[in-house]
């Protein structure tokens, strides 16, 4: 019969790995803040401050700090502190013009691979509506649009181009949030481009999909771009823009 033997984790390793789930925990905590704009664009924050609020150690709230930097979420000033980042036209535009380039690819390359499973998938989450009166609703509808758009990078079999877009797709739910891209409510019929877009990924068609795709992505700039434009708080110097997407 074998023994078995059991060895204790040294101290400073279990240290370090709480410190480790600590400092996620702070991230995972200030990084939904920032997108769902309670920690608003543009306020200073600090790490007393935040420390505070999230009820995590200075160390954890210093190392998502720096995370959230390196991602463009924060801004770091010296003798200041942090700032949450703006919200500019600019910003919006060059946000989605990397979504130009991105999914409109992807969809050209899943609408050769996708599987019947995805496409069932596909189809169950361009299906889930939202309703403005209830935040909830809204919530669940960003969680499922990202997971749809996801979705359709994995079936073209890219995983680096659906870790990009995991990032900038959380970038876009700031603008949800911001009231800049969900439709009105006299606008009920919000899933027709992912239905669309679902349609035209299983006809195995690529041009058409890649087309689709593009025309959702215009619109919604459209769409984000008049609402930022009637906000007091842009600055007309910084929008470089004619009334026409950027290219």
């Amino acid at each position: 019969m074998s023994a078995c033997y059991f060895v204790d984790m040294p101290a400073a390793a279990l240290r370090r790995q709480e410190a480790g789930s600590l400092a996620e925990r702070a991230y995972d905590a200030i990084k939904t803040a920032i997108l769902r704009c309670t920690l608003a664009p543009g306020a200073r924050v600090s790490e007393a401050q935040l420390a505070a609020t999230f009820e995590f150690g200075k160390a954890g709230i210093r190392t998502a700090l720096h995370r959230l930097s390196q991602e463009g979420l924060v801004v770091p000033v010296a003798r200041q502190g942090y700032f949450i980042s703006s919200v500019t036209a600019a910003d919006v535009i060059d946000l989605f013009n990397v979504r130009l380039l991105l999914e409109p690819a992807a969809a050209r390359l899943a609408a050769g691979r996708v599987d019947k499973k995805q496409l069932r998938d596909l189809d169950r989450l361009c299906r889930v509506g939202y309703d403005l009166d209830k935040p909830k609703s809204v919530e669940r509808f960003q969680q499922v649009n990202k997971e749809f758009h996801l979705l359709i990078t994995e079936a073209a079999g890219s995983p680096r181009l659906t870790r990009v877009l995991a990032g900038i797709l959380d970038e876009s739910h700031r603008l949800h949030y911001l009231g800049l891209t969900l439709p009105s409510a006299d606008h009920p019929a919000h899933d027709v481009g992912h239905r669309q877009l679902v349609d035209a990924i299983e006809s195995g068609d690529p041009d058409r999909a890649e087309e689709v795709a593009k025309q959702g992505i215009v619109e919604a700039q459209r769409n984000c771009v008049d609402r930022l434009l009637s906000l007091p708080s842009v600055r007309s110097a910084e929008i470089p823009i004619d009334g026409a997407p950027v290219r």
